[in-house]
């Protein structure tokens, strides 16, 4: 668990030095981040479901929105 723990944060740090937060696209770093959580053996499985529904429905959004400005 520990090492696995171990490659999850240096996977994170990797992912953060390549792409600093103000320069990426929030969306982006969003679903980065869902995947990483995913993989963790201590997440919340509501908060991780409750992540998806909010950044699905925020997807949704954003394609209704440039659906109607096309």
């Amino acid at each position: 668990m520990v090492r696995q723990l171990e490659s999850l944060l240096e996977e994170q740090v990797k992912r953060g030095l390549e792409q600093s937060l103000h320069r990426g696209a929030p969306g982006i770093e969003t679903l980065h981040f869902i995947s990483f959580y995913e993989k963790d053996d201590s997440k919340n499985e509501l908060l991780l479901e409750f992540a998806k529904l909010d950044f699905n429905f925020l997807q949704n959004l954003y394609n209704k929105e440039l659906y109607e400005l096309s």
